[in-house]
């Protein structure tokens, strides 16, 4: 392979570590924002929530006996299979030689899913709030 295709690649590599950086950091962002969000609602009242979210998926039981809504959300995206081909070529003489590599890439689904749980007692001031999930963002 010549060196100028181990420098094209190089590049692409690069860019490609940049994109990646960049969403990560951006989902990260997005989860300490879901984080802070979701602080906020302890020491409110379960109807200002009910009113700003709507009526939960669930309810459940607390040990100590408060009640616990819980919301959830799950969604599902298939990513396309995409085949990508690269030909290098090389000049002797009067010859052309070539090779061609296929990446193939996808074809398969990633699932999202969140699940929140607002805990809150008798008085319907919300106690706790916890999460599960990954896709938990803001």
């Amino acid at each position: 392979m010549d060196w100028c295709c181990f420098s094209m690649i190089g590049v692409i590599m690069r860019k490609v570590f940049l994109i990646f950086g960049f969403m990560l950091l951006v989902g990260c962002q997005s989860a300490a924002q879901f984080e802070r969000n979701m602080l906020t609602w302890r020491g409110q009242s379960i109807d200002a929530m009910v009113q700003q979210w709507g009526y939960p998926q669930g309810e459940l039981t607390s040990p100590d006996g408060n009640r616990v809504y819980v919301y959830s959300s799950s969604g599902s995206y298939n990513v396309p299979q995409t085949t990508t081909y690269n030909t290098t070529s090389n000049l002797i003489g009067n010859t052309i030689y070539s090779n061609t590599y296929a990446t193939t890439d996808g074809g398969y689904t990633l699932h999202f899913s969140c699940s929140v749980y607002v805990e809150f007692g008798a008085d319907k001031i919300i106690k706790n709030v916890t999460w599960r999930g990954n896709n938990c963002v803001a």
